[in-house]
């Protein structure tokens, strides 16, 4: 259920590189992140424009024009899915090989 809740998280923020919410912004209230430093930080705005983030912090202002998505109780992660990755396929197919 848990995986679900990630995959459909994930999905919904690849809807928002559309170009209409690129121009508006967009801002992911309430996230659950992991820092660089390891730490789980919960209840996190992130604000994104033109398909960047422009800030990661708790009580960001958040522009009447933004779309807003509300990640309660859900996870946001950078870079966690990589659609043409072959990390771990090359392996799995040596082991097999064996």
């Amino acid at each position: 259920m848990r995986a679900m809740k990630l995959i459909g998280m994930v999905l919904l923020l690849g809807s928002y590189a559309s170009a209409w919410a690129q121009v508006a912004g967009v801002a992911i209230t309430n996230a659950k992140i992991v820092d660089e430093t390891g730490i789980v930080q919960e209840n996190i705005t992130i604000i994104m424009q033109h398909g960047v983030v422009q800030a990661i912090g708790s009580d960001l202002p958040i522009d009447d024009e933004m779309d807003v998505v509300d990640a309660q109780g859900n996870w946001v992660t950078s870079g966690f899915v990589a659609a043409s990755g072959h990390l771990g396929l090359v392996e799995v197919g040596r082991s097999l090989i064996r």
